[in-house]
């Protein structure tokens, strides 16, 4: 009897540290800068808007939420003289192998249906895709990632033998 309550008690430790170690994915760290000079703005508000955890840039523009939850966050970043920009960003890795899956299919294929997907998200304010990370072709990262830029490097790799989408990391 004592045996399957020490059994029982391991069991249960080991399910508090797996959920425990999932529900948290990662920190969130990034540069706020000016996007007509490049440079780094200090003091700058960047809040997650579902969990209400929030930070300021320091001198040099960056910032860290540390323990964020996984999944898509809303993220509101403002500061006086700026207009306050407001985007969704995917906490934890949902990105498999390399970027480029930007539809979510469950085969992580990259086809003409990711390349239309991405079109559709970014001229057309069609649905976001499920893993931001992936439709981040080229790892470009920071406030706006996902550009032109991965709209050409994609249809590079598909068409025209150009590179492979970066690595997940």
């Amino acid at each position: 009897m004592k045996q399957s309550q020490v059994f029982i008690f391991m069991v249960i430790l080991l399910l508090v540290g797996l959920f425990s170690s999932s529900i948290y994915s990662a920190d969130v760290i990034g540069v706020v800068t000016d996007t007509d000079t490049g440079l780094p703005i200090p003091n700058v508000v960047v809040k997650i808007i579902e969990t209400g955890d929030s930070t300021m840039t320091d001198i040099n523009g960056n910032y860290f939420i540390p323990n964020v939850i996984d999944g898509s966050q809303t993220m509101l970043v403002g500061v006086s003289n700026y207009s306050p920009l407001v985007f969704t960003r995917t906490i934890g890795s949902c990105c498999i192998g390399i970027r480029g899956n930007v539809n979510g299919d469950i085969s992580d294929q990259i086809d003409i249906a990711d390349l239309v997907f991405l079109v559709g998200f970014m001229f057309q304010n069609q649905a976001t895709p499920p893993c931001m990370e992936e439709a981040d072709i080229n790892a470009s990262g920071g406030i706006t990632p996902i550009d032109i830029s991965d709209l050409v490097a994609m249809v590079g790799y598909m068409f025209q033998g150009g590179a492979s989408p970066s690595p997940c990391f």
